[in-house]
């Protein structure tokens, strides 16, 4: 079901060579992953390289290393599983 609900554009970046592959162009196109043609791909069939993960995080460390200081941030989901707590720690 979800993989009917992305973008047609979104699908087809799963039918792209593997990443590090070299390009290939076809004579007058972009290479694939450049704005080249992409080969239509099934909206209700997911391609073999598409997965869907679902996951329950019980803690979060969220590091900003932009700017000076730089700022860390814990936060953790109580054992009901229904409040975060938030801390601020030394980066």
């Amino acid at each position: 079901a979800r993989w009917a609900q992305i973008s047609d554009a979104a699908r087809s970046g799963f039918a792209w060579a593997p990443p590090g592959e070299p390009l290939v162009e076809s004579e007058g196109e972009g290479a694939a992953g450049e704005g080249g043609e992409q080969e239509a791909v099934d909206p209700e069939e997911p391609l073999g390289s598409f997965a869907l993960l679902l996951l329950e995080p019980h803690s979060v460390d969220h590091l900003i290393l932009k700017g000076t200081p730089q700022r860390r941030t814990m936060h953790t989901l109580d054992a009901e599983g229904s409040r975060w707590a938030s801390q601020r720690v030394n980066p």
